[in-house]
């Protein structure tokens, strides 16, 4: 029976030392994956202003409504992938050309969520 306390005791006690790293090894996989993210868009910028000769006006797309107008405060936006059908139609903006995925315009240490 003792043993069998000692054996769990000591479980508790790793279980206890690991735990608080998980926590941080996930928080340091977030911050790589925003980093990662920064380094994409800053290496998309960069692309544009080689092939443009100037930065793009808007990073992924202006704020557009569903005819692909600008919008005005208060006025509702559509989403990401409907914004960046617009975007095309507009252009000056770096998705999908320069920057091939939506998910770069998203961090995952963003507490809004991603829109």
């Amino acid at each position: 029976m003792i043993e069998l306390l000692t054996v769990i005791a000591i479980i508790a006690i790793l279980a206890g030392i690991i735990f608080p790293v998980f926590g941080t090894v996930r928080e340091n996989a977030r911050r790589g994956a925003c980093m990662s993210n920064m380094r994409q868009l800053y290496q998309g910028v960069r692309q544009f202003k080689l092939d443009n000769r100037s930065y793009p006006e808007y990073l992924f797309t202006p704020a557009v409504d569903v005819n692909g107008n600008l919008l005005r405060s208060g006025q509702t936006p559509v989403s990401m992938v409907e914004a960046s059908t617009k975007s095309r139609v507009l252009g000056q903006s770096l998705y999908p050309e320069y920057i091939r995925s939506l998910d770069v315009f998203h961090c995952p240490n963003n507490s809004q969520g991603q829109s």
